[in-house]
């Protein structure tokens, strides 16, 4: 009986990871994105500064 509620609950979680997955996906990207455009904003006061 544990084994059918474990399976279950993992099909429960895998799809709410599928689900989730796309909007994880997306933020990833939009905090790469931000993160890149930081580092290339330093990069170039750092290179104005030279």
């Amino acid at each position: 009986m544990e084994t059918k509620n474990t399976n279950k609950n993992d099909y429960k979680f895998a799809d709410i990871n599928e689900s989730c997955k796309s909007d994880i996906d997306a933020l990833e990207s939009t905090i790469s994105n931000k993160l890149n455009k930081q580092i290339a904003i330093v990069a170039y006061e750092q290179s104005e500064e030279e």
